[in-house]
């Protein structure tokens, strides 16, 4: 992961965060493998919302805006951190928003087959 936070050329141009991923594993929109960069307003980066290099995470963005900056879907529930076996883990308000999911629902970490597989249930895919 590479972390970074360039100047703006152009002081019209909204202060970001440039953060470059490689994805590892892949439910929808990416490839494994790929690199994928994201911006995002520097303001989150300075509000605690930051990335570790080194550190697993499992991110829903929302599409680039009209500037081209990005964020996880609904901020800390978009974001989901993995443990070193590679489980999803649920903080409590992912618990929470979880609960009536049958295969998420009560648990604090979900092996990743089985949260990719309770995402694809929910958009509809087969």
């Amino acid at each position: 992961m590479f972390v970074g936070h360039p100047a703006s050329p152009n002081r019209a141009d909204p202060a970001s965060s440039t953060i470059t991923f490689r994805v590892e594993h892949a439910i929808r929109g990416t490839v494994a493998g790929q690199s994928l960069t994201i911006h995002e307003w520097a303001g989150l980066w300075s509000s605690g919302e930051r990335y570790r290099v080194g550190e697993h995470v499992l991110l829903f963005l929302y599409s680039p805006s009209r500037l081209g900056l990005t964020s996880p879907v609904a901020g800390a529930m978009g974001r989901f951190a993995l443990d070193s076996q590679g489980q999803v883990m649920l903080n409590a308000l992912h618990f929470a928003n979880l609960a009536e999911d049958p295969l998420l629902g009560g648990k604090t970490a979900v092996p990743y087959i089985d949260f990719a597989l309770a995402v694809r249930r929910a958009s509809g895919e087969p």
